[in-house]
C-alpha cells in the first residue's frame, strides 16, 4: 500500500479579503437550535464559506502561485507519504469426517492454518537529537508467524432440528496505514494533534466458540439461538495523550511557519496492543413465510433477530511501562441490538419495512480531550423498499433509508455530555432495471 499526502507550500500564506470579498465567496446559515427552547441571545446564525465560489473566483486549485502543491516538502504532508508492504504465505491441513455417537449422526471438519507474515514499511520521522535532530525517511521489518487451529462440528436431532457447535482462533490484521513508523503533525487553528504508527503492532487474535440450536419447521422458515463466547488475547487500541511539543522528540522549525508556541500540548496518537478482554452473548433469530393464512395473507412473512452481548475489555491510559487500564465495554459494540422486518412478496409484487434498534455504544476509551469515554446513544432506524416487475425483463424498485431522519447523536465522558447532533435526512430511491 501507498499513500501520498500533497500540501500547499505555504499554508499559512493567503489572500487578504475585504468584508466585501467575503461575503461573496460565502453564505450565512440561520435558524441553528430552532424549537430547542435556547436562552436570548444565544447565537442561530453563523457565516461559513461556499468552497465552490471560492475555488471559482480565487482558483484554489490551480496548483500554482500561493496555491501550488508540495509533497514531503511540507510538514504536514511528510506524515501522508506512507509505503506499507506485507507479503503472506501460508499452509492449510483440513480433514472433513462423519460419525455415529450417542445414536446420532454427526458431521464436520476440523483443520489448522499456519501463516507467515513479512512486513516492510516507510515513513518520516525525527531521528539525531540535539543539533542533529531531523525529519528524515526512515523503514521498518519484521516477521512473525501464527497458527490457527478451527474445528466445527453438527448433528440432526431430528429431521427438522440441527444442532451445531464450532470452536476457532481468528485474527484481525491492523489497519495497513497503522503500519508506518512515521508521524504525521497537524496544525488546525487551535487544535493541535501529533498521529504516529507503530509498525510492531500485532494483530487482533481472538480464541472463539459457537453454539447454536436451529429449527426448520417448513420451508422458508427458520428459528434459532446461539450461545457465543469470545476470548480476546489482545486488541489494537489507539492511545491518545496530551504532551508539549517541544517534548514529542521532533525538530522545533516544524512549528516557524505557524507561530505555534513549543511548549503547546498536542493530542498525540498512535496505535498499541491493549491487554484484550473477553465477549460473551446470545443470539434469537426467526423467520416465518406465514403461508398457512388464508388468501393473500399467505403471501406475508416475517423476519426477526435479537442479539445481547456483554464486553468487558481492558483498556491503556497512557503509553508509559506499568501505565493503568480501564475496564469498559468494547468499542462500536451494542449491548442490545434488534431487527424486525414484515414483508409481502408474489411474484410480480414485494414491499418490505424493516425496523432496526441499537443500543448506545462506545467509540473511544479514554476520550481526547481528558474524557472518559466517548460514544454515540441509542438509534431506530426504519427503512422500507418495494418492488413490481413491469415485464420478466423491467423491474421497477422504491426505497427508503431512515424514513423518520434519525439523529446521530454522539456524546462524550460518563455523563453523556453533548458532542455531535446531527442527520442527513430522509433518502428515496427509485430505480428501474431492464434485463437484456
Amino acid at each position: 500500500m501507498t499513500l501520498r499526502g500533497y500540501y500547499r507550500t505555504s499554508e499559512t500564506r493567503t489572500d487578504t479579503l475585504s468584508a466585501t470579498d467575503l461575503a461573496a465567496v460565502s453564505e450565512v446559515f440561520s435558524g441553528f437550535g430552532r424549537n430547542l427552547d435556547q436562552p436570548s441571545g444565544n447565537a442561530t446564525s453563523w457565516l461559513a464559506p461556499d468552497l465552490n465560489k471560492f475555488a471559482e473566483k480565487y482558483d484554489i486549485y490551480c496548483n500554482c502561485g500561493i496555491y501550488a502543491l508540495t509533497g514531503t516538502a511540507n510538514s504536514s504532508a511528510r506524515g501522508q507519504w506512507i509505503n506499507v508492504r506485507e507479503t503472506n504465505s501460508g499452509a492449510y491441513l483440513q480433514a472433513d469426517f462423519k460419525f455415529e455417537a450417542l445414536g446420532l449422526p454427526w458431521r464436520g471438519d476440523a483443520g489448522v492454518r499456519h501463516v507467515k507474515t513479512d512486513q516492510w514499511s516507510s515513513g518520516f520521522a525525527s531521528t539525531g537529537s540535539g543539533a542533529n535532530l531531523k525529519i528524515e525517511r526512515v523503514e521498518a521489518e519484521r516477521s512473525y508467524d501464527m497458527t490457527l487451529p478451527s474445528g466445527n462440528l453438527a448433528t440432526d436431532l431430528t429431521d427438522d432440528v440441527v444442532f451445531r457447535v464450532s470452536a476457532a482462533e481468528t485474527i484481525a490484521r491492523p489497519s495497513i496505514a497503522g503500519l508506518t513508523p512515521g508521524g504525521d503533525v497537524s496544525i488546525q487553528g487551535s487544535n493541535f494533534s501529533y498521529s504516529r504508527g507503530n509498525p510492531e503492532i500485532k494483530p487482533t487474535k481472538s480464541k472463539n466458540l459457537d453454539l447454536s440450536l436451529e429449527w426448520y419447521p417448513a420451508p422458508n422458515s427458520l428459528y434459532a439461538a446461539g450461545l457465543f463466547y469470545k476470548k480476546i488475547d489482545t486488541f489494537v487500541q489507539t492511545v491518545v495523550e496530551r504532551i508539549p511539543f517541544d517534548q514529542l522528540g521532533l525538530p522545533l522549525s516544524l512549528l516557524t511557519p505557524t507561530n505555534t508556541s513549543p511548549t503547546e500540548i498536542f493530542n498525540v496518537s498512535q496505535p498499541f496492543n491493549s491487554p484484550g478482554g473477553e465477549l460473551k452473548g446470545f443470539e434469537i433469530n426467526a423467520q416465518q413465510q406465514l403461508d398457512f393464512l388464508p388468501g393473500f395473507w399467505a403471501n406475508f412473512g416475517v423476519l426477526a433477530n435479537y442479539t445481547y452481548v456483554d464486553s468487558s475489555i481492558d483498556y491503556l491510559t497512557s503509553t508509559s511501562a506499568n501505565a493503568a487500564v480501564v475496564n469498559q465495554t468494547l468499542i462500536g459494540l451494542s449491548k442490545n441490538a434488534a431487527n424486525f422486518t414484515l414483508y409481502y412478496e408474489t411474484e410480480k409484487f414485494s414491499v418490505r419495512g424493516s425496523a432496526a434498534y441499537r443500543e448506545g455504544y462506545l467509540t473511544a476509551v479514554p476520550a481526547p480531550d481528558g474524557n472518559s469515554v466517548a460514544g454515540t446513544n441509542e438509534t431506530l432506524n426504519f427503512d422500507m423498499q418495494a418492488s413490481y416487475s413491469v415485464t420478466p425483463k423491467l423491474k421497477l424498485s422504491l426505497e427508503g433509508i431512515n424514513l423518520t431522519d434519525e439523529f446521530n447523536d454522539q456524546y462524550v465522558d460518563a455523563s453523556n455530555r453533548l458532542n455531535v447532533r446531527s442527520h442527513t435526512g430522509r433518502q428515496v430511491f427509485l430505480s428501474a432495471r431492464y434485463s437484456f
